[in-house]
């Protein structure tokens, strides 16, 4: 196995569509990780670090890491749709939804915008990762980049919908 930083532009690809190509690169980034510490490279270079069956060990963590972290970014998501659903229901029933032909285009932009920032806030707080030592894992700095990719395409969702 190759050890070497990942590139979190693929590994956020892999993140959700490559499960195994996700894992490879999060186990390697780890042990590039542990590596930049003097005494473990040491310690790697004299054959004595990683133990017997690292890697396996960092395979089972990474994968069950991911699985838990994709398991909160959809129910996040399905929160967001639930109480998006409850709202559109209450203004249907409440006669409150005006839906002109001028203005339908920017409210849903808005609306959608909204809905984004609304699942990056609560994936932000209920999908947090294991923390390590000093949050270098992959699966903590692919929670960053999910958080700040779902909340540009909210405010700019709702920015447009704003300025249409």
């Amino acid at each position: 196995m190759e050890i070497k930083r990942a590139n979190y532009l693929a590994s956020f690809i892999h993140f959700f569509l490559l499960k195994h190509r996700y894992v490879d690169a999060a186990v390697s980034h780890s042990m590039w990780v542990n590596l930049q510490a003097p005494d473990l490279r040491d310690a790697y270079n004299k054959g004595k670090f990683p133990q017997e069956g690292w890697e396996n060990e960092h395979r089972t963590r990474e994968y069950q890491s991911l699985k838990l972290m994709r398991k909160k970014l959809w129910h996040s998501f399905l929160l967001v749709i639930s109480l998006g659903s409850v709202v559109l229901i209450y203004g249907i029933v409440g006669g409150d939804l005006n839906l002109d032909t001028k203005s339908v285009h920017s409210r849903i932009n808005t609306f959608i915008g909204a809905s984004v920032i609304f699942w990056a806030t609560i994936f932000q707080l209920v999908g947090r990762p294991e923390r390590t030592y000093k949050g270098r894992t992959l699966i903590e700095v692919l929670h960053k980049v999910v958080f700040f990719v779902l909340l540009v395409i909210g405010i700019v969702l709702t920015l447009g919908g704003i300025v249409q």
